[in-house]
């Protein structure tokens, strides 16, 4: 899959911030399911650059993300770093770090196998049947793209002045966040961020909890 772009071309307000919750989704769960090693840690530096814009305060906290990550040479930095991400988010066994970052181990809603088929089903009807191959449908990264592809597909259409096409994208996102990953992933994000030692993981957590508690209360203004 092709990830999507954050820059977007001058079609309007609406596609601009679509495209940059896009991004930021992406990018998000992109570390929610990465290991780091250093050709990792390379792309990151490469890809948390922002352009200087003042009025944007996401472009500082970029800045801040991308200072907090150890530089390309220092291998027993980022072995810390991958430390880290095992304990965070490997789920490794009962007593070592955090439960896996699955919906079904973190709602306690349903049994994980109905919780897997909801979630997949979800991504099914948006069009999109495959976001993560070899990853659970419920991970908290592949719920994440999720709604990085649905911002995408409403910044294009936007921009192609496909209107009905983006508010389906939009309603779509919505539910998702209404229904499954606004329900548990915030209450995840906490816990990283207390649990975490390295400050890009404590800086990851923050801007993710940010953005879907944000995104939670702009569909409640809508609904």
């Amino acid at each position: 899959m092709v990830r999507p772009r954050g820059k977007v071309s001058d079609a309007g307000n609406g596609a601009a911030a679509a495209g940059r919750r896009s991004a930021l989704y992406w990018l998000l769960g992109d570390i929610a399911l990465t290991s780091p090693d250093a050709v990792f840690v390379a792309r990151l530096r490469h890809e948390l650059q922002p352009e200087a814009d003042e009025a944007d305060p996401l472009a500082g906290r970029l800045g801040e993300l991308c200072a907090s990550l150890p530089e390309i040479h220092e291998a027993r930095e980022i072995e810390r770093l991958a430390v880290e991400y095992a304990r965070l988010f490997g789920g490794l066994k009962e007593g070592y770090g955090l439960p896996p970052p699955f919906e079904s181990a973190c709602s306690g809603s349903l049994a994980a196998p109905e919780v897997a088929v909801a979630v997949a089903e979800r991504y099914a009807e948006a069009g999109f049947p495959s976001i993560v191959n070899g990853a659970p449908a419920d991970h908290l990264g592949v719920e994440l793209r999720f709604l990085s592809v649905l911002c995408y597909a409403e910044m294009q259409a936007l921009q192609s002045g496909q209107t009905a096409e983006a508010a389906r994208s939009t309603e779509l996102r919505r539910e998702f966040l209404s229904d499954h990953i606004g329900r548990w992933a915030p209450k995840r994000w906490r816990h990283t961020a207390a649990a975490a030692e390295q400050a890009f993981y404590r800086l990851t957590a923050d801007m993710a909890l940010d953005a879907l508690l944000e995104e939670s209360v702009a569909s409640k203004r809508a609904s």
